[in-house]
């Protein structure tokens, strides 16, 4: 009687053990699901460039070789006093420049205006 008891037991709490970890491993599984139905799938950026994303790329670059001519003609102490002792062509030069940065306005210290 003991033994069939014992097996019985045994038995019982292999099956016990097996359906608790059959109701967890789906609980888990539940909960991923609501995790990805809450997150939403992020998009795969695509290497394409878009016009106006050329049109951007073209400015910076434009801008970009601006400055670094500014920067070869000019040390950087020049540049903070641009009309102290400077032909009138790099005078020119550098308020051009200045002019295009701050017309962003609140952005001007980023240096980059968008002219689209």
């Amino acid at each position: 009687m003991k033994k069939i008891i014992i097996s019985t037991v045994k038995s019982l709490t292999t099956k016990l053990l097996q359906l608790l970890r059959e109701s967890v491993s789906s609980q888990k599984k539940r909960k991923k699901k609501n995790r990805l139905k809450r997150t939403k799938k992020k998009k795969k950026l695509t290497p394409r460039l878009t016009l106006k994303n050329k049109k951007e790329t073209e400015f910076y670059k434009k801008y970009l070789d601006r400055l670094a001519k500014l920067n070869e003609e000019l040390p950087y102490l020049e540049q903070k006093a641009p009309h102290k002792g400077k032909t009138v062509k790099t005078q020119a030069m550098i308020k051009k420049t200045r002019k295009k940065v701050q017309k962003q306005g609140a952005y001007s210290r980023i240096g980059i205006n968008k002219p689209y």
